[in-house]
């Protein structure tokens, strides 16, 4: 009285084989003393093993269950096996078949440049040609009886041909198997009539195009494509195939290497507009641009009767640091799907590589890795590394250690298709093939389009001097076109003078500037630029109202600080809901975290999604936030936010995967992408953003000066000087302030929970979408001064600019006015008051960058009578914000004002290492700028 899914599982499932005993073992456990089993093993039992009622089977009906199949595999397996005397024949047939599935890839003939190696010999493996004799091998998904000659040549056709195939590392015996059948059956189909057509003008059109350009535009940098023009027809047949099955919208991620052959042949740029952009046609006194070859470019595209949006990603020379942006747009593509306000099935990602980049570059295993994440799965990229077998000048065995530049995606089991470029059709079926898997089993796959590079790194240089023998041999082979031109006009089925129509048809939309595919304007890239309209042209900074009314606050906080009942918490966790419950009832002694949720929910409500995402983030590296609270019995997560949702509008906070540069990339292009969600990278200490300064310099402070690119991005950077040493003290803040020019980004330091509440709202609220910088605080977060009233919420606003806010301090008495920024001001306060000074000011800079200089001329003002304006700050003297900020300072003050600077000396360490030290710097420091000796007190 066993289910009929228990029976289905026992007699399919790879587990059960040869494993019966140590199973049925297992479950007599599960059923009788479950708390001995692995917390995977009952997850595994209780889904698949437990009968429809588990009272009606018995021990002995289970194990008898058992010893059927057990039966009954050994019965299917002896009918496999030949008669006696051809056992050793059959074990050796089986042995040849398993080494060509696996190693087949190495004897295959994927190389353009050089001969493959000798084939896999069935003698080799004890294999007799023993007439008659015929063996079971599975063939494209079925069990079919061969003799060996017919398996050799069969394995051969699919195996050692023009694709090498990595397939076996593959884990999942379902996606093993869907592999081979596909695989062996691609290898015998022809393409069409058709197919061969589309793809013979491909070649053409990406050749002639290179062509075309170079000798219109004679020593210009161009980085041609040419010897990998099979990339071309590779692309479109992915972008062709996953339309067929549902995608609509495809973001591409590349390099600068065949970009302009991409834009033409893929895109659907024009020829004349591509023209203009080398002429100088599109040059805009207000903006700096970027050369042709990162410039990205979105298009709709028909493909039969299917629109595609075809988004080619904005990319300078960092090689590989676009793929996380790339990713990070589609993830944003494919949340927007719930939203209701587009018509879009499915967003994917075509993430192009250089063969020494994706080995070299540490980003592109860190993408890979992310690829199954909860925070960044997209549902898999397929993967094409253009194989130029160089990087720069570099042979592969010195750009690597492995034997092939895909070695590296080994870290997920992807499949990898090594893939001969001179042949077209073979690159055209490894596209499809890739197109159908992904969308399978929303994985990735990797292609390996091994080529070669015609001319060298750039068109003015010359590879032949470091690489005499290689570019002899290149300079003698055939180009892409001319291989598969021969091949075509031998195929009885295609006619010269088709081929020959063809050429002159793409060689008259070349010449006369047109596009070399039919593109349009549809539904889908107007949705885009509609998103974004109203945020483009918008040069002032107009603070939008962030209040939020108090009542609606209260009751924000009632549904965040109430978890269901049944749910059980640490003491400590208890601990703080009672504190926040408290703070509420009060209507003061607010803190940061409080307020930082309260933003976020008031922002849901409103309309605006948010998503969260760094290290420790859910519950925040200092023990703040805590978004989730688990249940410390059932591991039960409550997710206070999730209830302020609606369609579409979503709040996602995760732990980020242990990246910088990757992890922030993927942000950056998911806010590239939704103007309208609030997204937030969170470093787990400021300075850890050095690990994505390539992220930072090269995307978020010159998108919109180099491509017109708006980002909303905000990011975390906790910053202040606790005595933890040089890396965990400073974000450094002057790295941010010397790339701000142009109104690019903002700098903040808030310094009270109402600060960042409404500097966070003020962020979606604001008619311009420009990265937000914040140095947030560690030890303010729960610092007695640094706390709000609920008022200070609802009604207040973020203030750029905060002046002396003790009432005590009579502006006709003060000497020394102090600017400070950050936790530093909580320092010099707590020093005031302790002595009691009255003839000191102090005014906070909330807003490093723009600098609100009107708002600090008024404030000193007040003070027009002090000659002595201090800059304070807990940073060395060539760090922090004094070299950025002294200038524009000083330019405020009046003839008979002087500002001087008072901090630590210049350093190339951010901090000293050592406590004592670091406390008594800072007790120099704060004595230096109140005008008192410690020393005279000991």
């Amino acid at each position: 009285m066993h289910s009929d899914k228990f029976d289905n599982l026992v007699s399919t499932n790879a587990l059960f084989d040869g494993n019966e005993d140590y199973l049925e073992h297992l479950y007599d456990l599960y059923c009788n003393c479950p708390s001995q089993l692995d917390s995977s093993w009952r997850d595994f039992f209780s889904k698949h093993l437990t009968p429809i009622d588990q009272r009606e089977i018995s021990k002995e009906e289970l194990k008898g269950v058992f010893k059927q199949f057990r039966q009954e595999r050994r019965s299917t397996q002896q009918s496999l096996l030949p008669s006696d005397s051809h056992t050793d024949e059959y074990l050796s047939v089986q042995r040849y078949i398993q080494a060509m599935y696996r190693y087949g890839h190495l004897h295959a003939n994927t190389n353009p440049l050089t001969p493959a190696i000798e084939p896999i010999n069935p003698q080799d493996f004890g294999c007799q040609r023993v007439e008659g004799l015929k063996h079971k091998i599975v063939w494209q998904g079925e069990k079919k009886s061969l003799t060996l000659d017919e398996i050799e040549e069969k394995l051969s056709q699919a195996y050692t041909s023009h694709i090498g195939f990595e397939w076996m590392d593959v884990v999942d015996v379902q996606e093993r198997s869907w592999l081979q059948k596909e695989f062996e059956l691609m290898q015998v189909t022809p393409l069409s009539y058709d197919e061969k057509i589309r793809v013979y003008r491909d070649i053409y059109a990406a050749e002639a195009s290179d062509k075309y350009l170079g000798i219109r535009y004679v020593g210009q940098k161009r980085f041609s494509l040419q010897g990998s023009e099979s990339l071309i027809p590779a692309v479109n047949t992915i972008i062709d195939e996953s339309s067929k099955l549902d995608c609509d919208e495809v973001v591409i991620g590349m390099a600068h290497r065949g970009r302009l052959a991409m834009m033409l042949n893929v895109c659907g740029m024009s020829m004349k507009d591509l023209c203009d952009e080398f002429d100088g046609a599109c040059y805009h006194l207000d903006i700096s641009g970027d050369v042709k070859y990162h410039m990205g470019y979105s298009r709709d595209r028909m493909f039969d009767d299917r629109c595609v949006h075809i988004s080619l990603c904005f990319n300078p020379s960092h090689l590989e640091f676009i793929s996380p942006v790339a990713m990070g747009s589609v993830r944003s593509r494919l949340d927007a799907q719930g939203k209701g306000e587009t018509k879009f099935k499915n967003s994917m990602a075509i993430l192009l590589h250089g063969d020494a980049s994706f080995m070299g570059q540490g980003i592109a295993s860190e993408c890979l890795n992310m690829s199954y994440t909860d925070a960044y799965n997209i549902h898999g990229s397929i993967h094409v590394v253009v194989n130029n077998q160089i990087g720069f000048t570099a042979q592969p065995s010195q750009s690597r250690s492995t034997r092939y530049a895909t070695d590296v995606a080994r870290i997920i089991y992807a499949p990898i298709l090594h893939v001969n470029g001179d042949d077209a059709e073979s690159v055209v079926k490894a596209a499809r093939l890739a197109a159908r898997y992904r969308r399978q089993f929303k994985k990735d796959i990797i292609i390996d389009l091994i080529s070669y590079r015609r001319f060298g790194h750039n068109e003015t240089d010359d590879p032949s001097i470091t690489l005499p023998v290689l570019y002899h041999k290149i300079h003698k082979h055939s180009t892409v076109h001319e291989i598969n031109d021969h091949q075509w006009r031998t195929d009885s089925k295609i006619d010269s003078d088709t081929l020959d129509d063809i050429k002159r048809e793409v060689d008259e939309r070349i010449k006369s500037g047109q596009a070399l595919v039919d593109s349009l304007l549809s539904e889908k890239i107007m949705h885009y630029r509609f998103l974004w309209k109203q945020f483009i042209g918008i040069d002032y900074f107009d603070d939008e109202n962030t209040q939020f009314s108090k009542s609606r606050l209260m009751n924000l906080a009632n549904d965040i600080n109430y978890p269901p009942d049944h749910m059980k918490f640490p003491r400590t966790i208890r601990k703080l809901l009672d504190q926040r419950q408290e703070m509420m009832k009060k209507e003061s002694g607010i803190n940061w975290g409080m307020a930082e949720l309260l933003a976020y929910a008031s922002l849901l409500i409103e309309g605006f999604a948010v998503r969260l995402v760094g290290q420790d983030s859910e519950r925040g590296t200092f023990s703040h936030r805590h978004a989730l609270l688990y249940d410390c019995e059932t591991d039960e997560t409550f997710n206070a936010l999730k209830q302020f949702e609606s369609r579409g509008v979503h709040f996602n906070i995760y732990n980020s995967v242990l990246s910088e540069q990757a992890t922030l990339g993927f942000e950056y292009g998911y806010a590239n992408t939704d103007p309208f969600t609030l997204v937030i990278w969170e470093a787990q200490f400021g300075d850890f953003s050095n690990g994505a300064q390539v992220i930072i310099d090269q995307f978020i402070s010159s998108a919109w000066q180099k491509w017109q690119r708006l980002c909303g991005i905000v990011l975390l950077l906790p910053h202040g000087y606790e005595g933890q040493g040089p890396e965990h003290s400073s974000a450094r803040l002057e790295r941010y302030l010397q790339l701000c020019a142009q109104d690019n980004m903002q700098v903040c330091m808030p310094t009270t929970p109402a600060q960042i509440f409404h500097l966070i709202r003020r962020q979606m609220h604001r008619k311009i979408r420009i990265p937000l910088v914040v140095m947030s605080p560690k030890s303010l977060l729960r610092h007695h001064m640094a706390t709000s009233s609920l008022d200070d919420l609802a009604t207040g606003e973020f203030k750029t600019l905060i002046t002396e806010t003790d009432q005590s301090i009579i502006p006709e008495d003060v000497n020394r006015v102090i600017l400070v920024a950050g936790k530093l001001y909580y320092d010099l306060l707590k020093v005031r008051i302790d002595r009691g000074i009255t003839d000191i000011a102090l005014i906070r800079l909330e807003q490093l960058y723009p600098l609100p200089q009107e708002k600090i001329k008024e404030a000193l003002s007040v003070y027009s009578h002090v000659s002595d304006i201090v800059w304070c700050q807990e940073e060395p003297e060539n760090q922090g914000a004094w070299q950025y900020i002294s200038q524009p300072l000083q330019s405020l003050l009046t003839s008979s004002q002087r500002l001087s600077y008072i901090g630590r000396p210049r350093s190339a360490s951010p901090a000293v290492g050592y406590v004592k030290i670091h406390k008594a710097e800072t007790e120099r420091l704060l004595a230096k700028a109140l005008k008192y000796n410690p020393k005279e007190e000991e």
